[in-house]
């Protein structure tokens, strides 16, 4: 990947950056990098996207990590909510038929399966299919520990546990709007942040 001579300014893929007044460079690299003040991009070829060690990036030292992030977390969860509006109508039609053939044994297995699909599609998703859910791949944007690997099961139970627990209080959520990396307060505790998809 070809870099501009140009310390103030380097290309990454199509997008280009330029480095603000005091921050640290940005390096870009296909599988290698070079260092800089705690900061820097690499080519994560697990995820087919750019990728950082070392010190977690910021809106400052690289913003195309975050450009329009909240906007795109918002709609990836309508999209994520409407899917599972439509699965779980489904097994509920199924719970239903399933209850009357079985004069209801069998209801409540599927009802209590029910109960917790929507917990299980984020934290499995987050956790172990790649660090995003469906609505998130729609969006570009995935979820990452902040040396910028996909996180484990339990960050990604941690972080599912307290979204849907700040859904009740969603006054909690505008903390993303004020936060250099546009974390949120379930990313915070889980020690992860949602970042775009960059190539």
């Amino acid at each position: 990947m070809a870099l501009s001579d140009d310390p103030s300014k380097k290309q990454n893929g199509p997008y280009s950056y330029q480095q603000p007044r005091g921050a640290g460079s940005f390096s870009a690299g296909f599988g290698n990098s070079s260092a800089n003040d705690g900061f820097t991009a690499d080519f994560d070829r697990s995820s087919g996207s750019m990728g950082w060690s070392g010190e977690a990036p910021t809106a400052l030292n690289a913003p195309q990590f975050f450009d329009g992030i909240v906007r795109k977390r918002v709609f990836a969860y309508i999209i994520d909510f409407c899917l599972l509006c439509v699965v779980l109508t489904m097994m509920w039609v199924v719970a239903v038929i399933v209850g009357i053939f079985t004069f209801g044994l069998g209801f409540g297995p599927i009802a209590a399966i029910i109960s917790v699909t929507p917990f299980a599609y984020h934290a499995l998703t987050i956790g172990a299919l790649g660090g995003a859910t469906i609505g998130m791949r729609i969006m570009g944007i995935h979820v990452r520990t902040l040396d910028g690997r996909i996180p484990g099961l339990i960050p990604a139970l941690i972080m599912t546990a307290l979204f849907m627990l700040s859904l009740t209080f969603p006054v909690v959520l505008v903390i993303a709007l004020f936060h250099d990396q546009r974390r949120m307060l379930h990313d915070i505790v889980a020690q992860v942040m949602v970042v775009n998809k960059v190539r």
